[in-house]
């Protein structure tokens, strides 16, 4: 992987070169071999293990998917000629806004995500960069999601922080993921954090697990000896006896475990209902018949 400095010289060397490879009027296999093949390799960090090309699926040929731990990209790269309309000093905008005057492109690439499973995607002709997330697990709209903008060679220069951070291998892997992801979610996150009532008070915890546990421990225990009765090869009629009289034991207490814990928390109203009481004795007799 390629620490940022080294990133930023490499980008420099690239930029001098591409006028070079403009003037031979690149074509689209040209401009994923002679550019972004360079761009992801020699500046952002990729390895050849990392990258998968010309796959091609039910809903077409895609030209790239990066993997990396627990995160995947799909590229679609466009010949160098080819100019996504994007707005100029926009480093963020809502797909929606893009949409209908790139709505080929972003459904062409949107459909490969869908088919493939991955949830990013990116579309590139080698000087202007679209990174967006095109799917959502959440079901909310798609379209609403931010999608972070490289309008041209100069911006990426001038933002190279940012392009780096978000497109680079070693970024990816140590951020676990797409950095200006994670600034949205800590502001959607901030947002519904500030829409708490009372939210600078103290939280009152109740004693739920502390009272819930040593009954569970009792109960295990109770089951351990019964265990450990069953296993016993005797047949002897004090034998028999004890056995059953601890099964009953186990039920009785299972029962009055179930009834005293829903008495003490009756703040929930569930005493009232008779299922309750019909749960604990189905569930008793349950515990009788696989015991015994």
């Amino acid at each position: 992987m390629i620490n940022i400095d080294d990133a930023k010289s490499r980008f420099e060397t690239y930029c001098q070169n591409l006028d070079t490879l403009i003037s031979q009027d690149l074509n689209e296999s040209d401009t994923r071999s002679k550019l972004i093949d360079n761009l992801l390799i020699n500046v952002l960090g990729w390895n050849e293990e990392d990258i998968k090309r010309e796959g091609s699926i039910d809903s077409g040929k895609y030209d790239y998917v990066l993997s990396a731990p627990n995160i995947k990209l799909v590229i679609e790269a466009k010949k160098e000629a080819f100019n996504p309309n994007l707005p100029s000093k926009q480093n963020k905008i809502k797909i929606k806004t893009l949409y209908q005057s790139n709505k080929n492109i972003i459904d062409q690439i949107r459909n490969y995500a869908i088919e493939l499973g991955i949830q990013y995607g990116l579309i590139t002709n080698g000087k202007q960069f679209i990174l967006a997330k095109l799917l959502n697990i959440d079901r909310t709209n798609w379209k609403q999601n931010e999608c972070l903008v490289f309008d041209g060679l100069s911006e990426i220069s001038e933002r190279f922080v940012e392009f780096y951070d978000n497109l680079s291998k070693y970024a990816i892997v140590n951020n676990g993921g797409f950095k200006f992801e994670y600034q949205s979610k800590i502001i959607e996150s901030t947002t519904l954090l500030s829409r708490i009532v009372d939210r600078d008070k103290e939280i009152v915890r109740n004693n739920l697990s502390a009272d819930l546990t040593p009954k569970i421990d009792q109960i295990y225990n109770y089951l351990e000896i019964i265990i450990f009765i069953r296993k016993m090869d005797s047949s002897t009629s004090d034998l028999d006896k004890t056995f059953r009289y601890l099964n009953l034991g186990m039920v009785a207490i299972y029962l009055l475990f179930i009834l005293s814990f829903f008495t003490r928390y009756s703040d929930i109203d569930l005493l009232r209902n008779t299922k309750i009481y019909t749960l604990g004795a189905a569930l008793a007799l349950s515990l009788s018949m696989i015991l015994f």
